[in-house]
């Protein structure tokens, strides 16, 4: 409630003086509304880093739906689905698959019911978060100008935690990735959705558990023996990677190889709304009790590493269609550049990759109502994208 009160009282103004002034807002070219918009995210960041959430979110624990909100119970997969390096981590924190609520949203003019079967041919995109979160946006975004996506589905991952929230690490890596494989075989298995169709989307750590997804599916499938009749249902090697990825803003490096002097998370500290200062904390969240270090050498929490103990080469193999979107003012742009680079040297070049950067973009502006005109302008080539042949 103070802080509730000194930002309608003290903050505020203050804001709006230096963002009605173009000469003072961390970007002239700003409109005012993303001026505040940046000024109101920075502040109530450092406010969450120190307390936690002042709201009630809705969460993996409860199916929050309304007449608004239409959602349906995802049952835990199988547990032989999780294999590998994945198993061994999960072993470490006794990560098992639950049962875990999801939502659905559908384009205005859709006449299709709640968990239908998919179409022959219908593409659909996939999310993290409740429909009511600010974070939706972007999805909502996609499903408004995609012609070929008629509904968005929301699976509500469990989302890591630590100190301040708690005196505890609950969730840590790979716990969303379980719960978002979960959701995976939820719609390719008992919905019947083609995995060619369906468009994973994501945007900043979400755009970090899409890849990890996708890297999973792309690592572990097995074309040659994926239709053959000894393969069980539940085996990870029958399940095909999905069609198109979207990012924006994605987290790329959870580690500190971008870390160096010169680089945007120092030539954007005033502009950005997340600061550098803040992302040790959230890691530490990710990766629980194994420690930070676990997030500089692993390609599933940092795709983009630049840290030598990792091959550059062969780390996107196998990937499918891919759209990263980024903003020329977010401290972490240059992540997201090398993960665009990596991609594309990786065999899957400017057709498979396509990579589309707003000079004065925020981070995550496609979320953002302030992000426009350029947010709808993104959307509209992202629709075009998907619908190219390759």
């Amino acid at each position: 409630m103070y802080q509730l009160i000194t930002i309608a009282l003290l903050r505020y103004p203050s804001w709006l003086v230096r963002a009605a002034i173009p000469a003072l807002r961390p970007r002239r070219t700003w409109c005012l509304r993303r001026a505040l918009d940046v000024y109101t995210w920075r502040h109530w960041y450092r406010v969450l880093q120190k307390t936690g959430s002042y709201t009630h979110k809705p969460d993996h624990r409860a199916l929050k739906t309304s007449k608004h909100v239409l959602g349906e119970w995802v049952e835990p997969m199988d547990d032989s689905f999780i294999v590998g390096e994945v198993r061994t981590w999960a072993n470490l924190v006794d990560a098992k698959a639950i049962r875990l609520p999801a939502y659905w949203r559908y384009k205005q003019s859709s006449n299709i019911h709640i968990g239908a079967r998919a179409a022959p041919g219908e593409k659909y995109t996939s999310l993290s978060a409740h429909p009511s979160d600010p974070t939706s946006e972007f999805a909502k975004g996609l499903v408004q100008h995609i012609p070929s996506v008629h509904r968005f589905f929301y699976l509500e991952y469990r989302v890591s935690s630590g100190p301040p929230e708690s005196q505890t690490f609950s969730h840590p890596f790979p716990i969303a990735l379980i719960d978002a494989l979960s959701g995976y075989t939820h719609l390719v298995k008992h919905l019947s959705f083609a995995p060619e169709n369906i468009i994973a989307a994501g945007d900043s750590a979400g755009g970090n558990l899409a890849l990890a997804l996708v890297r999973y599916l792309a690592h572990n499938y097995d074309q040659d023996l994926s239709h053959a009749n000894t393969l069980r249902h539940a085996d990870i090697k029958s399940l095909a990677p999905l069609g198109y990825v979207v990012l924006s803003s994605p987290w790329t490096d959870l580690g500190s190889s971008h870390d160096r002097p010169g680089s945007s998370l120092h030539t954007l500290l005033d502009v950005d709304f997340i600061l550098p200062s803040d992302i040790p904390t959230a890691v530490r969240k990710l990766t629980g009790p194994r420690g930070m270090q676990e997030a500089e050498t692993k390609p599933y929490m940092s795709s983009a590493t630049l840290d030598p103990r990792v091959l550059e080469r062969g780390r996107f193999v196998g990937f499918p269609k891919t759209s990263i979107i980024g903003g020329g003012a977010e401290c972490l742009v240059d992540s997201i550049r090398t993960l665009a680079r990596l991609m594309k040297q990786d065999g899957r070049g400017e057709k498979r990759v396509w990579y589309h950067e707003t000079k004065d973009g925020v981070r995550d502006f496609m979320g953002l109502h302030s992000g426009e005109p350029e947010r709808t302008q993104v959307l509209k080539e992202i629709a075009e994208w998907v619908g190219r042949e390759t």
